[in-house]
């Protein structure tokens, strides 16, 4: 009547798959959690941990040791590599920067300044003067042939005390901070457009024995003509312009320097435009950055199709 059972194996059953391999298949079983801690910091982030992650495995398997984590583990871990050295970046920067609040800067920070801004810039253009001999001259024909005009010169040089200055006359931490940023970002950009691409500035002959003529002359001898387009007297003009305040006061003092670039020989009328177009993404990044992004973005999806 009753169904005959099967007898008893002397050996036990072996087990479908071992605690190990199942700890591995629930691993490789679940990568939203992989997924979300990529998200949380980015795809360039999460490389850069998982990038130190397979540094240490490498080192431990020439080391002897075989063990290694699973791929949630090593999400997690990754994702926390990430996040302390974007922190480590960030809070270093951070300690050069004034604080993006609209108190009077301190001493220390005014002095921060100079080796961090300044001295970059001095060096960066050492450099540039070193790299050429001549660049490609972007003026028109008739700009050659434009007069001098001497008692501008004094209003061309004035941005040199005005820049050496500017940490002592700006008012709040925020502006000062703002005139960092841009600086940088200018040097970063400028600087190698100016290696690749040598541009000469125009060089009219100057006439007199006067003060003026001498300061010219000096200025010609020490900044040889080989960085031009862009004009940084015009960048740093609208830079230091934003810092002044009143504003217009400012806007007015970096629209003359912008004139007296020409008037004193020292730069062409496309040297002085280009420095007014690309401003504005040196004056706001994230801006500029939203911008490209938009303007790009339809052509990118072409691209995919």
């Amino acid at each position: 009547m009753y169904p005959a059972l099967a007898p008893k194996s002397k050996h036990p059953a072996t087990p479908l798959a071992s605690a190990a391999p199942m700890r591995e298949l629930r691993g490789h079983r679940s990568p939203p959690s992989s997924a979300k801690s990529e998200r949380s910091v980015g795809p360039r982030a999460a490389r850069l941990g998982y990038n130190v992650l397979n540094q240490q495995e490498a080192k431990g398997d020439a080391g002897g040791s075989t063990q290694r984590l699973h791929l949630p583990e090593k999400a997690n871990l990754a994702t926390r590599l990430t996040l302390q050295e974007t922190g480590r970046v960030l809070s270093l920067v951070n300690g050069i920067l004034p604080a993006d609040e609209e108190s009077s800067p301190s001493i220390s920070e005014r002095l921060r300044f100079i080796p961090y801004v300044i001295i970059p810039w001095v060096l960066l253009y050492a450099v540039t003067a070193k790299l050429a001999s001549h660049g490609i001259s972007f003026g028109m024909p008739f700009e050659d042939h434009l007069p001098i005009l001497y008692w501008t010169a004094p209003i061309y040089q004035s941005i040199y005390v005005v820049i050496a200055l500017a940490p002592w006359w700006v008012r709040t931490r925020r502006d000062l901070r703002r005139l960092m940023i841009s600086s940088w970002l200018s040097m970063a950009v400028v600087f190698p457009f100016y290696w690749l691409l040598p541009s000469s500035a125009p060089r009219r002959a100057l006439s007199g024995h006067g003060w003026i003529t001498l300061a010219l002359g000096a200025e010609r001898a020490a900044f040889p003509p080989i960085a031009a387009l862009p004009s940084f007297h015009v960048l740093w003009a609208i830079f230091l312009g934003r810092a002044f305040r009143p504003r217009w006061i400012g806007w007015t003092y970096a629209a003359m320097i912008a004139v007296v670039c020409i008037t004193t020989g020292q730069h062409y009328i496309a040297d002085v435009v280009c420095s007014a177009m690309i401003a504005p993404a040196f004056l706001e990044p994230q801006r500029a950055w939203k911008l490209r992004s938009r303007w790009f973005e339809p052509f990118a999806k072409l691209w995919r199709l």
